[in-house]
């Protein structure tokens, strides 16, 4: 009879490690991402809300904004500091939609990326938050770290415990329930907005993690009411660019609706 070694005899611990493996990112054409603009150097997009930047464990699909492109530029691969996340240089949540730039080449790449960095780009965007407004604009400075409750939401803090974050706001109409409103960023920490707001006691129409407790919201547009509007960034030559994405018509429906 064939004789097998027993661990508990040998007496031995045995540690497992888990490896993690990134998906690939592979192009996609049935992933279609508006273009607002192509140039030889970056690609700049109106990314539809719904999709993601690009593939992460907890979201595998090949169906991010990076998949589409690769299907459209293939050689986007080569550029970057992360296959993963080819070109990527900004980021917009899932349910969030806009403008956005994407590099083409890794001289574009490390411009914008230092760029963002630098806060030296202008991002508008465009949302509904819930309630009512005492001033008619305002800057919120919340420092913003990683929730110490929950690991996958970030937390504003009060004191300088996590990273600077800037976000400057004008009223545009004020509804009965609701305010529309258009904010500024100075800089782009994860969630930014959508934290901020809640901070103040104002979450965005269509969150569903950044709420107070038992919050019921009348609206469920099945999105985020949040919408990069505008981007502006200087060339390496100095010449100036802007692009705009208009309000989805979903989302304007909403507005026409009050």
């Amino acid at each position: 009879m064939r004789q097998y070694a027993s661990f508990e005899k040998l007496n031995r611990v045995i540690t497992l490690n888990k490896i993690e493996t990134k998906p690939i990112a592979t192009a996609n054409s049935a992933v279609v991402i508006p273009i607002i603009a192509d140039t030889a150097d970056y690609v700049v997009i109106n990314k539809p809300a719904g999709v993601v930047i690009h593939q992460t464990q907890v979201h595998p699909e090949p169906d991010t904004v990076v998949n589409g492109l690769l299907g459209l530029y293939p050689e986007l691969a080569a550029v970057g500091d992360d296959p993963q996340r080819p070109g990527i240089v900004q980021r917009l949540d899932q349910f969030v939609s806009g403008v956005m730039v994407v590099a083409k080449t890794q001289t574009m790449f490390e411009y914008l990326k230092s760029q963002f960095q630098q806060h030296h780009v202008y991002k508008r965007y465009l949302a509904l938050a819930h309630g009512k407004f005492s001033q008619a604009g305002g800057e919120i400075r919340f420092s913003i770290a990683r929730s110490e409750k929950n690991f996958i939401k970030m937390a504003a803090r009060p004191d300088d415990s996590g990273k600077a974050a800037v976000t400057k706001y004008t009223v545009l109409k004020q509804y009965q329930q609701y305010t529309y409103l258009e904010l500024e960023i100075a800089t782009g920490r994860t969630h930014q907005i959508r934290v901020h707001l809640n901070a103040l006691g104002h979450p965005l129409v269509g969150e569903t993690v950044y709420l107070p407790k038992n919050f019921h919201s009348r609206l469920q547009p099945g999105r985020i009411f949040l919408h990069a509007a505008d981007l502006r960034f200087t060339l390496p030559n100095g010449e100036s660019m802007h692009y705009a994405a208009p309000l989805p018509l979903p989302l304007q429906a909403i507005l026409d609706g009050f």
